[in-house]
């Protein structure tokens, strides 16, 4: 290669001749991606596996925003995140973790979903006509979050990571062990655990007081692969303590929200700090769920049942002995049934039946000597659908 000037300083007339030149190109090699049967009916978009290993730690909304038509809705911190799918979030789209679709309170915009971003190993978003099998909540999209398969044997395996960022003063890492059980062939095991914590972010000229975040989560899950049937039982538990911005706290009014503008720093700013005060937020989220499937001629038959708690408590800024007291103290609990027959190709046919159950009860906790926000209930629901491809 060379570079040749000119500096013209009248019209000119210049004349260039190119030499002919060949060039051996390099194989091109073109990979894809089998896209399993159970969502071959949909659009389905894949974060990238770098691009997941780069947002370990964080919200797992952070990582989705690497998707055309994904983004992330935060909430005065980048601990609170919800993933957005073309304008819709919240009870307009489904999260499902690990084949256990996700179920707790979304009713505000600082619920974000209660999953442990270090255990994803897949994150795919899937929309398309395939998508009536999740149900109603599944209208703007179903986001999958599902861990590694699972070990069919062999030696002791593990992985450590640990991850810092400088705003917030914040550290998080998770440890995973993971292997065969003895001489049992086609068993596997996996242990993980998790923890973050972080004091206030900043901006560029004052800190964002009342921001940190406490979390500590935890899974198990162990399971049997064989020719023509394997199960699998999987436990998690993810808990949280986030602050929620010490001047929204004496937001009560639209002059105040105007008074709050014309500040040169919010009100109630202090000194760098990791202890949370109210504002704040806690919220664990626990996950059992039992799996099972089989290999027949007429194809595959699988069953699923998975139970969630969800405990969410939020505390407002009392007086007096109040201040301990969450001004919202809420438990809702979910069982869901899965039955599916995925039936084997045939004429170029192929497709799934299957019915989905769920039984969810949402109940107040006494004591916050406050008015319910969301009432109590119960929520029984069931449904049937037949997908047939060609």
């Amino acid at each position: 290669d060379f570079l040749t000037k000119f500096h013209v300083t009248s019209d000119t007339s210049i004349s260039i001749f190119l030499t002919e030149n060949d060039e051996l190109l390099e194989a091109v090699v073109v990979e894809g991606n089998h896209i399993k049967n159970d969502v071959n009916t949909l659009t389905v978009s894949k974060v990238d596996a770098n691009a997941i290993e780069s947002h370990k730690g964080s919200a797992i909304a952070n990582a989705l925003e690497e998707l055309s038509g994904v983004n992330a809705l935060r909430s005065g911190s980048a601990h609170i995140s919800k993933p957005v799918i073309h304008g819709l979030y919240g009870n307009r789209i489904l999260v499902q973790y690990n084949g256990v679709r996700m179920e707790g309170q979304q009713w505000g915009i600082q619920h974000a979903p209660e999953l442990d971003g270090f255990l994803a190993e897949e994150l795919a978003v899937v929309k398309g006509a395939g998508s009536v099998r999740y149900g109603a909540d599944a209208m703007g999209g179903v986001i999958l979050v599902n861990p590694a398969s699972l070990p069919t044997g062999g030696k002791l395996g593990g992985k450590v990571n640990l991850v810092g960022m400088s705003n917030g003063r914040t550290f998080s890492g998770s440890l995973m062990l993971e292997g065969g059980i003895g001489e049992l062939k086609g068993w596997g095991w996996r242990a993980q655990t998790s923890v973050k914590k972080g004091g206030d972010l900043h901006a560029p000229n004052y800190q964002l007081t009342n921001t940190g975040v406490n979390e500590m989560n935890y899974s198990l899950s162990i399971g049997k692969t064989a020719k023509n049937w394997g199960m699998e039982l999987f436990y998690s538990h993810f808990g949280t303590e986030q602050g929620v911005l010490r001047a929204t706290g004496s937001i009560g009014s639209l002059e105040d929200l105007e008074y709050a503008f014309g500040q040169q720093t919010p009100q109630g700013t202090s000194p760098f700090s990791y202890n949370i005060a109210n504002p704040r937020q806690e919220a664990q989220h626990d996950v059992l769920k039992a799996k099972v499937y089989f290999d027949r001629p007429i194809g595959r038959i699988s069953l699923q049942y998975a139970f969630q708690m969800n405990r969410r408590k939020e505390f407002d800024v009392r007086r007096g002995a109040l201040n301990e007291i969450p001004s919202v103290n809420l438990e809702i609990s979910t069982h869901t049934l899965d039955l599916d027959w995925e039936h084997k190709t045939k004429n170029g046919f192929s497709g799934n039946v299957g019915i989905n159950a769920m039984y969810q009860n949402n109940k107040n906790i006494f004591g916050t000597q406050r008015s319910h926000f969301i009432p109590n209930f119960t929520a029984p629901s069931a449904g049937i659908y037949v997908i047939e491809r060609w």
